[in-house]
């Protein structure tokens, strides 16, 4: 039995056996008992055999070290990364002194413990003494618990220990009078940081005229991709490292079992190569394809994607391989839920740990006012949603349900919009007033046309009407014709 699975799989197989044992009188019971310690003796040498071994395993692990050029290399990266950090200008001082990341912490100190609130105060009150400005208990007075805290966190702060039975006993005991002491706190260092804001800029302004004196931005980004890349190559190669992957459960013993490794051979090396390879043959592997032959990479090539598609959390039918389609719609489906579960998880922090604090900061009440609310929503991404959404808002505009701007407002764009620029008042306005002037300016002009067309006889025929059928003095017709004398005739 070299190992815990024998040993386990040992004591399975006496458990068993223990079990066959009959205990129907002293006597067999008796040898019952004298076979169980029989196997308890054999057992207990077998774990400290176990044991040995294992000490022996882990003293020669121990024995493998961080090599030194990696420990210096590490060194010089991370002080090249603070440099790099004092010197980008697209930060600013607070940001700089990484007061936004330990007031985050503050922030969400109901996740945490006490511990990391008191880790996060002390890193601050650092940060402070590191730009110049050093910070005493009677910095702390946004409110008396503020200042009765801190006036313990100091005194065992100067022991060396501030996260003491004492510190926590301060803390509970202030805690009931209080439930925002830490809201406080983080509020009283935000403010001794807007109160010496200016003395933290010319300090980081100092600064980065000294590390930019012999050297400029770019030649330090050169000297830092250089630095890390050969900080990489060494540590991959580094023993410790590779140890300590499986120590921190970076690595699992599992994955690199003898089985799982040849596996990973076979799909790229035949069978036949790797049996020769164990038998510590000489073996001559040619290249496939070149001598000339078409390389097949179909196999290389759905591996490689079922591994992309494994990376992505997606199936094969959801990026189009087979299925039918009401498979593919489902699963497209699942996705939006989860996308959308995802949006609404980012979008609770966005409201509660940003908004909500930089609006109670400025003086509003998001929380007892519903006009101070103010929400943070994504857009939809679903297309077909997207589309149904818009139009049912439109529909309930057209309806005279709701205005412009709630309609805007709910499908996702801007409130405010130049009416003059939309399409109704821009084109459609325009052209109908186009098309009405035109047609009047026609209708003005054909009038005008027929009344020119058409000759003036109204005089005429009054005339005409009167003198037809009479005859003048000399017996003559109006129309010049001799008038007759006699009778007409049928």
């Amino acid at each position: 039995m070299n190992n815990l699975k024998e040993v386990n799989e040992q004591i399975e197989a006496s458990k068993e056996i223990l079990a066959t044992f009959p205990r129907n009188n002293a006597k067999n019971i008796k040898a019952c008992i004298a076979q169980i310690q029989d196997y308890q003796k054999k057992f207990i040498e077998v774990k400290e055999t176990l044991i040995q071994e294992m000490e022996k395993r882990i003293g020669k692990l121990e024995e493998i070290k961080k090599a030194e050029e990696i420990v210096k290399l590490e060194e010089e990266v991370i002080n090249k990364e603070k440099e790099l950090h004092v010197i980008n200008n697209f930060q600013t001082s607070y940001e700089k002194m990484n007061l936004d990341k330990i007031l985050f912490s503050l922030n969400i100190f109901y996740k945490k413990n006490l511990e990391v609130v008191n880790e996060a105060i002390l890193k601050a009150i650092e940060k402070f003494k590191e730009v110049g400005v050093v910070l005493m208990p009677k910095d702390f007075t946004y409110s008396k618990y503020v200042n009765e805290y801190m006036q313990v966190f100091f005194q065992e702060k100067e022991k060396g220990n501030v996260n003491s039975d004492r510190i926590k006993s301060e803390f509970e005991k202030i805690y009931w009078k209080c439930p925002d002491i830490i809201i406080h706190i983080r509020l009283n260092i935000f403010y001794l940081y807007k109160e010496n804001e200016k003395n933290i800029d010319k300090y980081y302004e100092r600064r980065q005229e000294e590390i930019l004196q012999n050297s400029t931005i770019g030649q330090m980004l050169k000297e830092y991709k250089d630095m890390k890349a050969e900080l990489l190559e060494k540590e991959e190669a580094d023993k410790y490292n590779t140890v300590n992957s499986f120590y921190t459960g970076k690595l699992n013993t599992k994955d690199y079992t003898e089985k799982l490794v040849k596996g990973s051979y076979e799909k790229f090396i035949s069978k036949d190569i790797l049996e020769q390879a164990d038998e510590n043959k000489k073996t001559e592997i040619n290249i496939i394809g070149s001598d000339g032959n078409a390389l097949n990479l179909n196999g290389y090539l759905t591996y490689f994607e079922n591994r992309v598609f494994s990376a992505l959390d997606s199936s094969a039918s959801m990026m189009g391989r087979g299925g039918a389609k009401q498979d593919a719609d489902s699963m497209e489906a699942q996705s939006h839920d989860y996308v959308k579960y995802v949006q609404k998880v980012i979008s609770i922090f966005i409201e509660n740990m940003i908004l909500n604090e930089l609006l109670l900061e400025g003086g509003f009440n998001p929380i007892f006012n519903d006009n101070d609310i103010v929400q943070y929503v994504f857009n939809e991404i679903n297309l077909d949603t997207k589309i149904k959404v818009e139009n049912h808002e439109m529909l309930k505009y057209q309806s005279n349900l709701q205005g412009l701007s709630e309609t805007r407002r709910n499908i996702g764009y801007k409130e405010e919009v130049d009416e003059e620029d939309l399409y109704k008042n821009k084109i459609e306005v325009p052209a109908e007033l186009k098309i009405t002037q035109f047609t009047a300016e026609c209708q003005a002009d054909a009038s005008i046309r027929v009344a020119k067309a058409t000759p003036n006889t109204t005089g005429t025929s009054s005339n005409t009407s009167k003198n037809s059928g009479s005859k003048s003095k000399t017996g003559t017709l109006s129309n010049g014709k001799k008038a007759s004398q006699s009778p007409n005739k049928d």
